[in-house]
């Protein structure tokens, strides 16, 4: 009976399946269009751009669901100068959508919408319209970052898309919403910058392969001989 139990583990434990995850990325968005002006990776919003995520590879296992994540990143520059004959807090709020959409017919997206607020007191006009002095300042590369995701539903997305030993485009479509407030004659450039990147994690699961059958040839003599011993001990 004990022989038995053993055989019937070892076959068990060549059937087992086991859950995985894999994740690729982050990887950086490609080139925005229009390219408008830029720096490093950002563009300045409004712009659209692609990036390439790879597939799961059918031969890891079967893939179960898939989580795709962006990351995005605005950027901000402001100048601000307060006209008006009394003192004043300047708000800045600098924000844009980045937004990651699927290309294979699922029609899902994830948008991260990273926002950076401010205020500034400034004096009132000191008499000279330059974006510094008491009343007004001038600030450069104001950053956040937000992270949004999206994962498959079972029975809603179709996984064929994803599956393969290629590459998928995905669309990345980057908005810019920054504005400043906070008086009547207050006079203000703001220009919004973005810059994003994806990644995917697939979870699937792995079946350990089946013994040939020479290998549960050598199973089952070595289970006989070691009950053959057992039954000479006895004797």
């Amino acid at each position: 009976m004990k022989i038995f139990r053993f055989c019937l583990l070892l076959c068990l434990l060549s059937l087992a399946a086991s859950a995985s995850v894999i994740t690729y990325g982050p990887i950086d968005m490609g080139t925005p269009s229009p390219s408008g002006f830029a720096f490093g990776n950002f563009g300045q919003t409004s712009f659209t751009s692609t990036v390439a995520l790879p597939q799961f590879d059918p031969s890891m296992g079967t893939l179960n669901f898939a989580t795709f994540s962006i990351t995005g990143t605005v950027s901000g520059n402001v100048q601000f100068e307060n006209e008006d004959n009394i003192p004043i807090t300047a708000h800045v709020d600098v924000l844009a959508t980045v937004e990651l959409d699927d290309t294979t017919g699922n029609g899902w997206s994830a948008t991260a919408t990273p926002e950076n607020q401010s205020d500034h007191p400034v004096s009132a006009y000191d008499g000279i319209e330059d974006y510094a002095g008491t009343s007004g300042f001038t600030i450069n590369d104001i950053r956040n970052t937000q992270t949004a995701s999206y994962t498959t539903i079972d029975g809603l997305d179709d996984l064929s898309g994803y599956i393969g030993t290629g590459t998928v485009v995905f669309s990345i479509q980057a908005t810019g919403f920054s504005s400043g407030s906070g008086g009547a004659n207050l006079v203000r450039h703001l220009t919004t910058f973005a810059a994003s990147n994806a990644s995917v994690t697939y979870d699937y699961t792995t079946t350990t392969a089946v013994p040939e059958p020479a290998t549960w040839g050598y199973m089952a003599l070595s289970i006989i001989g070691l009950a053959y011993r057992r039954r000479r001990r006895r004797a």
